[in-house]
């Protein structure tokens, strides 16, 4: 998958040993501008599906995940935290501006 033109990066979760299903998940966060890849990405899995001859390929859900408000939030937290001193005062000087 990360061979898709489009594809920054792939990343895999084992499934939890509760959860219905079995096997792994894959997360794949597309490159900057790349629009929408769900049909390269389904044609690659097909294809590598049909390249192990059928055999331990089976794809169960192809979803967009959007980042949740709470995402967000802890970004913007996060990013808030690594702010020096500084740098702090000058934002806070711009916002009041």
């Amino acid at each position: 998958l990360a061979q898709v033109p489009g594809v920054s990066a792939v990343s895999s979760e084992q499934l939890s040993a509760t959860s219905p299903r079995r096997g792994i998940q894959l997360i794949v966060t597309p490159a900057t501008g790349a629009g929408d890849l769900h049909e390269p990405l389904a044609f690659a899995l097909q294809q590598a599906a049909q390249s192990r001859g059928g055999l331990g390929w089976l794809t169960t859900e192809l979803r967009k995940a959007e980042p949740t408000l709470e995402d967000v939030f802890i970004s913007v937290v996060t990013e808030g935290a690594n702010i020096s001193p500084n740098t702090q005062a000058a934002a806070t000087a711009g916002v009041a501006a």
